[in-house]
């Protein structure tokens, strides 16, 4: 088995990540899918972390990606805090049950740990 390496995503990978994150989710959760529009919304959010969009590469073969997006939690005295809200999170399906979704989240919260955000959900 080639090895898996973690890299930020480039614009060239758009596509077979989308077509990755269907293929991932299809069927799984209720009959189709709507993860792949999800990825495809939110690069285009502002709430988008591009920093911590991560690609797991096979090889010349795209396995996984993972995204994270940016919200606010208000408190009770008007503090604001913010969050970094982790996902989605996919993983082909021929290469799943092996550790990389595991390893996208654990890079990825590493990378974040410097950024000022009160917690991760």
């Amino acid at each position: 088995m080639t090895a898996i390496i973690i890299r930020p995503e480039k614009p060239e990978d758009y596509r077979e990540i989308e077509i990755l994150t269907r293929d991932a989710f299809w069927d799984i959760y209720k009959p189709g899918c709507d993860e792949h529009l999800v990825v495809h919304k939110l690069r285009n959010s502002s709430a988008f972390v591009a920093d911590l969009d991560l690609v797991a590469c096979s090889g010349d073969l795209l396995v996984g990606n993972i995204m994270y997006s940016r919200a606010r939690v208000q408190g009770n005295e008007g503090l604001e805090f913010e969050l970094l809200c982790l996902g989605p999170v996919t993983v082909h399906p021929n290469y799943q049950r092996q550790g990389i979704g595991g390893r996208l989240i654990l890079e990825s919260l590493s990378r974040a740990r410097s950024w000022d955000f009160a917690a991760c959900f």
